[in-house]
């Protein structure tokens, strides 16, 4: 297999080796992932008011940097491989244990597992892109990163659709147990991957020390992909928020687990589809700026609608648009955005947009949901005032997108088409985060 495998993907035995591993963590953390999620969302709008998402998303968010913080310090001292299998290994217990603590849910405990499932499965990829990353080199990493994701694609896919087959059979808590007996198998795949040599490990530790985001913020280009980045974090966790306030008012209790495992199963299996049909094929005929449009002028309309029709349907429609195309169309979008951006300013870039513009985004999300309850503004209001947001967002994309093509120009001398198809489409196969929401 494996040597099928390197032969299709063009890279070397160990490199093909470390993809397939890559495949297999990817589908079991996503899996169960999925599953969590779904008695997630059960347990807390069956039990919470809508009202207190907002301050989960808060708490997702701060604690989010910290667990980052800790995950560099602990890769100082440990081989990242086993950082990840660590924390996917612990990721499962704690999951195990609000399964126990769930039996007579409580309130904090609710919330809590709300913030656990957040933090947990962003960690855990966040943790494995980086450490599939420190073994291949630049060209074997464009060519296996693609099938790599596909594993979570799938994933997110038969995570959903197990979830739907077992909550006509069992409860929604126990969801729980069977997402943390996937994260546990996960947890034994990292020993899989090859091992570094000792003059890799001080080259990444040594990379590590260093702290090249300020050079980074430096440049106005960047500075704008970090605003587009917060404006995307904020919009998307009003999304979030009107879906599931939407949900709680519009499905009985004792349908929630059933309606979400379907809709995370129709909205992975479109992502999928959209990621092998449609992505490349837009981005040629509508270049990164068009495409990149796309979720935010739906994020425009659908908002407008959902404020002035009645039901769940518009919500829905929304909501569903935001997780078929953040994790496949727009990602790989973005993605295309740090292109004209040179080796050592790329990554620190990447870093600040990840950590800053989507945490401090969804912070600030939060925090203007809070400010509409605390108006007392009706789910028209919010669905009209979202739809306000989403413009902005899309007058964003507009600045970044000329920025982008003058940028671009410069670089490839003149010609920003052709530096596009140099390099653009081959972001095309750089990987996403799918079902992360």
């Amino acid at each position: 297999m494996i040597d099928r495998l390197q032969g299709r993907l063009r890279v070397s035995r160990t490199a093909a080796s470390d993809a397939l591993v890559g495949f297999v963590f990817l589908f079991l953390t996503i899996a169960g992932h999925v599953l969590v999620e779904t008695a997630r969302d059960t347990l807390f709008l069956s039990d919470l008011a809508a009202a207190e998402l907002p301050r989960a998303y808060f708490a997702i968010a701060v604690l989010a940097l910290g667990v980052t913080w800790l995950s560099r310090r602990a890769a100082l001292v440990l081989p990242r491989r086993r950082v990840l299998a660590s924390t996917s290994l612990f990721g499962a217990l704690v999951t195990a244990l609000f399964w126990w603590w769930t039996a007579e849910p409580r309130p904090q405990v609710v919330f809590a597992l709300y913030v656990w499932a957040g933090l947990l499965a962003t960690a855990v990829t966040v943790q494995f892109w980086v450490v599939l990353g420190d073994r291949m080199a630049p060209r074997s990493a464009k060519r296996s990163f693609a099938f790599v994701a596909m594993g979570g694609l799938l994933g997110g896919v038969a995570g959903a659709v197990l979830a739907g087959a077992l909550v006509t059979e069992i409860a929604a808590r126990d969801l729980l147990l069977v997402g943390a007996g996937l994260f546990a198998g996960a947890a034994c795949v990292p020993e899989g991957l090859s091992r570094l040599p000792q003059g890799a490990l001080t080259a990444i530790r040594r990379q590590m020390r260093r702290r090249p985001t300020r050079d980074a913020f430096r440049d106005r280009y960047v500075r704008s992909l970090l605003a587009l980045a917060l404006l995307t974090a904020i919009a998307t966790t009003g999304i979030d928020y009107l879906f599931k306030s939407m949900a709680q008012s519009a499905v009985p209790k004792e349908s929630l687990a059933a309606f979400f495992a379907r809709f995370y199963a129709v909205v992975n299996l479109l992502a999928l589809l959209i990621q092998l049909v449609a992505t490349r094929p837009l981005l040629q005929l509508f270049g990164p700026g068009g495409t990149l449009a796309a979720l935010p002028s739906i994020g425009v309309v659908g908002a407008a609608l959902s404020g002035l029709v009645a039901g769940i349907v518009p919500a829905a429609v929304l909501k569903g648009a935001d997780g078929v195309l953040r994790h496949s169309l727009h990602r790989t979008s973005t993605e295309i955005l740090f292109v004209p951006l040179s080796g050592g300013v790329r990554d620190p870039a990447r870093a600040l947009s990840g950590s800053l513009g989507h945490r401090g985004g969804q912070a600030l999300g939060s925090l203007l949901i809070l400010g509409a309850l605390a108006l007392a503004l009706d789910a028209t209001q919010v669905a009209i005032a979202l739809s306000l947001l989403c413009l902005l967002w899309v007058l964003g994309v507009r600045r970044v997108r000329e920025q982008y093509g003058a940028r671009l120009a410069r670089r490839s001398g003149g010609d920003a088409r052709r530096s596009f198809a140099r390099h653009g489409s081959r972001a095309s196969e750089r990987p996403s985060e799918p079902g992360l929401r």
